[in-house]
């Protein structure tokens, strides 16, 4: 269940999609732009909440800069490999400014039969600002600001192979998985506030809104054949093996039973709320206090929207039967 029982944040801030409602993430933040990994386990991490059962894991981005930074990350290689990654900013005492993205793309390794492209591309972007008064000063103020933004598609497919065909070639995809794709879009805009009176107190109000909307067209079954499972375990026996020829591009589809079925599990998430943290460090005698209070408040939300086309397998390729598309969730 992907990330079900694990909390996960950025810069301290929730990032799963809906971290409350549906928190097996789709979504995770491209390593190449996190600079640390706090990893909570036990006790330390039932603060981030809701769920630690697995612990808690917070990224972190890079900070805006003191002075002027500036640096380019080109590479390539097989498959048509591509990487870019590149940040930016200056900043002083009072305040600073970062911009950052990354590209990566690849052609991929799969073998599609009758050809196609089996990669990815994803993109994420980052622009963060901050403004503070003086460190040393009795009031310290600091406000932030960070937007963000990613995409990506990936050709990929939950489609296996049969035994016999994974053992001839097991970067072969089948045919009737030429439209099977990931698609997925997220926005983040996130503030924070800081105030530290002396070195005993300080508070921190955090504000986030995150949207993320994913479509996952991959083939679900035949109209009225095998179950792919059952046909892709036991390919030859009985209709198995021309159900399985379908799949290939080998034969044709010439009845209403060999249609397929392609299905688009369209989600749109919506994540945001607040959280405020105090902390307060005193002495009474020759014992030390640390005493942190927050309290957080949330909204996430889903909306699904699962949909299915109708096709036919023509001369070893998918083509539309122009039927009405079919809502099954809504």
């Amino acid at each position: 269940d992907r990330s079900k029982k694990v909390t996960l944040m950025e810069d301290g801030v929730l990032f799963a999609p809906a971290a409350y409602s549906a928190p097996a993430a789709y979504y995770f933040p491209m390593m190449t732009r996190i600079v640390g990994v706090e990893v909570f386990k036990g006790p330390a991490a039932i603060q981030y909440g809701p769920n630690t059962i697995g612990g808690a894991l917070n990224l972190q981005t890079r900070p805006t800069p003191q002075g002027s930074a500036f640096m380019v990350d080109i590479a390539g290689g097989m498959d048509t490999y591509a990487k870019l990654h590149t940040y930016g900013g200056v900043g002083n005492k009072i305040g600073g400014v970062l911009a950052e993205a990354v590209f990566l793309s690849s052609d991929g390794f799969k073998e599609l039969d009758g050809g196609g492209d089996t990669g990815f591309y994803k993109l994420e972007g980052m622009v963060k600002g901050m403004l503070q008064s003086d460190p040393l000063g009795d009031i310290y103020h600091r406000g932030e600001l960070k937007l963000g933004y990613s995409r990506e598609l990936s050709n990929e497919t939950y489609l296996g192979l049969t035994d016999a065909d994974f053992q001839a070639n097991p970067n072969r995809r089948y045919a009737a998985s030429a439209l099977d794709k990931m698609e997925n879009q997220r926005v983040q805009i996130e503030g924070r506030y800081s105030v530290a009176i002396g070195e005993s107190f300080d508070i921190q109000l955090t504000a986030y809104h995150h949207i993320f909307w994913r479509s996952w067209d991959k083939l679900n079954r035949f109209r009225g054949g095998p179950a792919l499972y059952d046909m892709l375990a036991s390919p030859d026996s009985g209709q198995n093996a021309v159900y399985a020829a379908i799949l290939r591009g080998e034969e044709d589809s010439f009845s209403d039973a060999q249609t397929l079925l392609i299905g688009d599990n369209n989600r749109l998430f919506a994540s945001r709320g607040g959280h405020l943290q105090g902390r307060t460090r005193f002495e009474t005698g020759p014992v030390e206090h640390d005493i942190k209070v927050g309290v957080r408040l949330h909204h996430d939300r889903i909306r699904r929207r699962h949909t299915e086309d109708a096709y036919r397998m023509e001369g070893g390729s998918l083509t539309t039967t122009n039927e009405e598309t079919a809502l099954n969730t809504h």
